[in-house]
């Protein structure tokens, strides 16, 4: 069954809790009902992120730069030293962090959400690890150094004094200075990681991989090839991911994988990638242009749609109603990513229609007012979309005619035993409408009731003119109907 997952940024959430409740919350505080409101939403999976150890290095970094200081400036602008916590993608040790509880706090949480049926999902981080992990100074040879013949002092922006480089994406971006970059062409960083990854697993039911195309071998020898070279290394024959995979699926069979990637996805798919990260369809609805949309969903083979993960807003990204210029908008981007095949994935905050960010580094965002239409609009999207027929319905595109205007709308229906649902959406700034021939109706004479989801609003129509001349839909601007029958 298709997962749907909510993320939550663990260490502002439980200061959040913390001011809500008048008193210092972790996890093993969590009051109850917080995860009831989840449960209620028919979330699936609770992804907590940022449960690992951080140094200090990484949190006196962030407070000292000025860089970073302006950035924090631009999305936080009455923000004092407290609020800068430090980045949880520069993990010291794979150990729950003090700051948020024990271990013994999330194993306990984990018991709490099953008695909700919510699965719980954790970070593993595989690019790098914070320049203050005990390794770095230990076990050098586990991360890519510099080239021997490269004379001290080494550029500060570059690498560490012992020659251990920052983490990176690619060889044009500029260095993320609070991490070390792990050698993949290592058969002991590889075995290091994989213990890390199994611990990971150990205590969640799914983990979400952050940057997991990096450390593929194309993009290992594409960033890093030349370092690893002048250490005379060797690439090694397998990728890191399917080794993983399997020794996790060994001990863990049930373990959910969530790939965070920008390319390769298909690839990353076929190492045992359950979910990953589909960038393209969220560029196609920030571009905003129906007929690249409609061909990407007709074009697109269903096996990947259905791992995909869809979503128009997580940590990295701005918020929806920022990014897409509107609350409105950004609800119709959501009708898309939240009824389409694959995971459904929600940010805490988005359904109250914020547009301030919160900065991976901070521990809060500019205060806000909830947008009770957005709010209101979620309530109603949680609740249809996570029935059944959405997660595991068979999925079919559908043809939109005989109107002037129905080039803005998309349809699709799902069909699960006897159940039949029918969306479709417009996705443009002027009211659409069109005909849609439903061709799997169970009877094809006598009347045949309609339930449109999101207004309740009910109607009749005969079997055999929905089947011939189709149903008329007249869809409002960025919204969407979604019809049961």
């Amino acid at each position: 069954m298709t997962e749907v997952v909510y993320q939550i940024s663990l260490r502002p959430w439980l200061y959040e809790l913390s001011l809500k409740y008048g008193q210092k919350i972790t996890l093993a505080h969590v009051p109850t009902e917080e995860w009831i409101k989840l449960q209620q939403k028919k979330i699936t999976m609770v992804w907590l992120m940022g449960v690992w150890s951080i140094g200090q290095y990484g949190v006196y970094h962030d407070r000292v730069s000025i860089p970073h200081r302006n950035n924090f400036g631009k999305v936080l602008p009455d923000y004092d030293l407290d609020d800068i916590i430090g980045s949880p993608y520069a993990i010291t040790e794979y150990k729950v962090n003090p700051q948020v509880g024990t271990e013994e706090d999330l194993k306990k949480t984990r018991e709490v959400l099953k008695k909700y049926n919510l699965k719980l999902m954790l970070d593993f981080v595989p690019n790098h690890m914070a320049v203050d992990c005990p390794f770095v100074k230990s076990h050098p040879e586990y991360f890519v150094r510099l080239e021997p013949l490269v004379q001290k002092p080494f550029d500060p922006q570059v690498a560490l004094p012992n020659g251990v480089v920052f983490g990176r994406s690619n060889p044009w971006d500029a260095s993320w200075t609070d991490t070390a970059q792990l050698n993949y062409c290592n058969a002991k960083t590889r075995e290091y990681m994989t213990d890390n990854l199994l611990y990971v697993c150990s205590l969640a039911d799914g983990v979400r991989c952050d940057m997991a195309y990096l450390v593929l071998n194309s993009e290992v020898q594409r960033n890093w090839g030349k370092n690893i070279h002048g250490w005379a290394s060797k690439p090694l024959e397998t990728e890191f991911w399917r080794d993983a995979i399997n020794a996790v699926q060994d001990k863990y069979p049930n373990t959910v994988f969530l790939a965070e990637t920008y390319g390769h996805g298909e690839y990353l798919q076929e190492l045992g990638f359950d979910y990953v990260y589909d960038k393209d369809f969220y560029d196609l609805l920030t571009w905003g242009n129906l007929d690249n949309i409609r061909g990407y969903l007709w074009n697109k083979p269903l096996s990947y749609l259905r791992k995909g993960c869809h979503f128009v807003e997580n940590h990295d990204e701005d918020r929806a109603a920022y990014h897409f210029g509107s609350n409105e908008r950004a609800n119709g981007a959501a009708i898309f990513t939240m009824t389409i095949p694959g995971m459904k994935f929600y940010h805490h905050g988005q359904s109250s229609g914020f547009k301030n960010k919160l900065q991976v580094h901070l521990r809060r965002s500019l205060s806000e007012p909830v947008q009770d239409p957005t709010k209101k609009f979620y309530e109603k999207l949680f609740s249809v979309c996570g029935e059944e027929i959405f997660l595991s319905g068979d999925f079919k595109m559908c043809a939109v005619s005989g109107t002037h205007d129905c080039w803005r709308v998309i349809a699709y229906s799902y069909s699960l035993g006897k159940k039949r649902i029918l969306v479709a959406i417009n996705y443009s700034d002027q009211p659409g409408s069109g005909y849609i021939v439903l061709d799997d109706l169970n009877r094809a004479e006598g009347d045949v009731e309609l339930l449109e989801l999101m207004s309740s609003a009910r109607y009749q129509r005969p079997a055999r003119e929905l089947m011939t001349s189709g149903l008329i839909v007249v869809v409002e601007p960025w919204s969407g109907q979604i019809f049961a029958y």
